[in-house]
């Protein structure tokens, strides 16, 4: 794919863009029988502090809590595989192609998030977002950027404080994630939350990536940022003119 021009780019772009279909059904809703409380509320204290009686009888830390969130900022989650390693009882991860996700959305755009119990994140960055458009209306923004900078589950404990800083509520343990993004950054997103997000034990995460799901050939990396930054100069061209 080239792209010799603003003229070139743009409509191609919109004519990448697809309708969600209506073939997916759900059951759930939320009631005040089957509300569950906010996992983050069920704890007295810090949930990642464990305590250990030794022998003696003395009450100590099985291990420091600072440890989890070095560990955590270090880790490489890019390379991982997905779903490797069941048996530490980790998330699972349940992988979505196109039109699967398109039907997902559409229940979730008519249900919103707690008839269906998604939380549908978009974790590209806000210039991504704006050369495409969103992946459904009410899709959430949760740059992955940001979560590997400020590691949000681990750091902000306080609803008011996180809806501010994420623009969304705080994720309950009913809740599933639906990871949608750059193909490569979203798979990376996968694998952070699978190992750093202790809610709901399954989550989704559409393969295909905004270059499948926008595109109507997937463009490289290159082309993609190339893309971006020809979208970006002729929008800053069109600002000065207004």
């Amino acid at each position: 794919m080239k792209f010799f021009s603003i003229l070139f780019f743009l409509p191609m772009l919109g004519s990448a863009f697809h309708a969600p279909s209506t073939s997916f059904s759900f059951s759930h809703q939320r009631t005040y029988l089957n509300a569950a409380s906010p996992a983050k509320d069920c704890y007295e204290s810090n949930p990642l502090v464990y305590n250990a009686v030794d022998e003696s009888g003395e009450v100590k830390e099985l291990f420091n809590p600072e440890d989890v969130f070095k560990k955590a900022t270090e880790m490489d989650y890019s390379n991982m595989p997905i779903n490797d390693d069941q048996s530490d009882q980790h998330c699972v991860i349940e992988l979505l192609e196109k039109q699967m996700l398109r039907d997902m959305l559409h229940d979730y755009e008519v249900a919103g998030r707690f008839g269906t119990g998604w939380i549908a994140i978009d974790v590209r960055d806000q210039d991504d977002i704006d050369l495409t458009g969103k992946f459904s209306e009410h899709t959430v923004n949760f740059p992955f950027s940001k979560i590997k900078e400020e590691h949000p589950f681990m750091t902000c404990h306080d609803d008011l404080e996180w809806m501010d800083k994420y623009g969304f509520e705080y994720p309950e343990v009913y809740e599933q994630f639906i990871i949608m993004g750059k193909k490569d950054e979203a798979r990376e997103a996968a694998n952070y939350l699978k190992y750093n997000y202790y809610g709901n034990p399954k989550m989704y995460l559409y393969t295909g990536g905004a270059e499948e799901y926008f595109f109507k050939t997937p463009p490289s990396e290159e082309e993609y940022e190339k893309a971006k930054e020809v979208y970006k100069e002729a929008l800053a061209k069109k600002l000065d003119e207004e």
